[in-house]
């Protein structure tokens, strides 16, 4: 097994991991005890990545979005 140089790995986050399948959900654990989460959709770069139709979920959420943006910059005019 190769590492990579010291100081240049990353570790993963168990507590913000998720997994999205199709296949049956099955029991994950990287770590005893800790068994990571499934979902039904997930927000990745800013997109709701999903299997079923997720159109106007991902309007509403922009539309959400737009106004809390508004919303807090109409304090500063």
């Amino acid at each position: 097994m190769l590492l990579p140089p010291t100081g240049s790995y990353q570790i993963m986050n168990l507590k913000e991991s998720k997994i999205m399948t199709n296949h049956v959900e099955e029991i994950v654990e990287l770590v005893p005890n800790n068994p990571i989460e499934y979902v039904q959709e997930i927000v990745y770069l800013g997109e709701t990545v999903s299997f079923s139709r997720r159109t106007s979920k991902e309007i509403v959420r922009h539309i959400v979005a737009a106004w809390a943006t508004f919303w807090a910059l109409k304090l500063y005019c």
